[in-house]
C-alpha cells in the first residue's frame, strides 16, 4: 500500500503572516510629505534594498548613536536658524526657496 500526502513528514506551512522582526512594540509616527521623501531619499542612496520601517529603525539607531555634543550643537542651531526666521518676517525678508 502506498503512503497518503497527508502522511507525509514535511512540516506543515503556517497560516497567517510570518513574524519578521521579532516581538518589539508597534510605534504609530505621524509624519509629513517632507521626512517622508527625506527618508525615501536615504533609502535609495543605500546599497541594499531595505523597507521604510527598516529604514526608520536604521536612522532611529544611528540618531541615538551620536554623541550628546552633536545634539547640542544641533539645538544650538535650530535655535538660532528660529531667531534669524523670526527677524526676518519681521524685517519682511522672504525666505529662499529650497532647492
Amino acid at each position: 500500500m502506498t503512503k497518503s500526502i497527508r502522511d507525509s513528514k514535511k512540516a506543515k506551512p503556517k497560516i497567517g503572516r510570518p513574524k519578521t522582526t521579532g516581538p518589539g512594540e508597534v510605534q504609530i509616527v505621524r509624519m509629513h510629505q517632507p521626512q517622508i521623501a527625506a527618508i525615501d531619499a536615504w533609502i535609495t542612496s543605500q546599497r541594499a534594498e531595505i523597507t521604510r520601517p527598516e529604514a526608520i529603525r536604521r536612522l532611529v539607531e544611528l540618531g541615538l548613536r551620536t554623541s550628546p555634543d552633536a545634539a547640542e550643537y544641533q539645538a544650538k542651531a535650530n535655535e538660532s536658524a528660529g531667531k534669524a526666521r523670526k527677524l526676518a518676517g519681521e524685517l519682511g525678508l522672504k525666505a529662499k526657496p529650497k532647492v
